[in-house]
């Protein structure tokens, strides 16, 4: 059975092959961009649902605050609390892998486009 095409596979292939200092043709960046692009909306709906449970954690340590104790520093304090928490982590990590995969979107874009230039250059 084949397996499934996620966006860490995707992007584990091309990690391998820089890696293994494997050639990655224009065409194979071109078909991992599409491929990610597709994908890279089910990352961001984890981001999503990860930054509701952030801030629905921050929410509840805020409201447990007693009124009289820690004025004006619940809010603060909240989000000290959940910055040190591995869900805070953890929505982070989805940030940045989100941003790093639209960069690579965006340099198999490049890199298609200078190989086609190059080809259309030899004619």
């Amino acid at each position: 059975m084949e397996e499934l095409r996620t966006t860490d596979s995707v992007v584990e292939y091309l990690s391998n092959a820089v890696k293994n200092k494997l050639p990655v043709s224009a065409y194979e960046f071109l078909e991992a961009a599409q491929i990610l692009n597709l994908l890279i909306g089910d990352e961001q709906e984890k981001l999503f649902l990860l930054q509701q449970k952030v801030a629905q954690k921050k929410t509840d340590l805020v409201l447990e605050q007693p009124d009289n104790q820690h004025k004006g520093r619940s809010v603060a304090f909240a989000k000290t609390i959940i910055e040190a928490s591995n869900e805070y982590l953890e929505m982070q990590r989805q940030k940045a892998k989100i941003e790093r995969v639209i960069e690579l979107i965006r340099i198999s874009k490049l890199n298609a486009r200078i190989s086609n230039e190059e080809y259309n250059n030899q004619f």
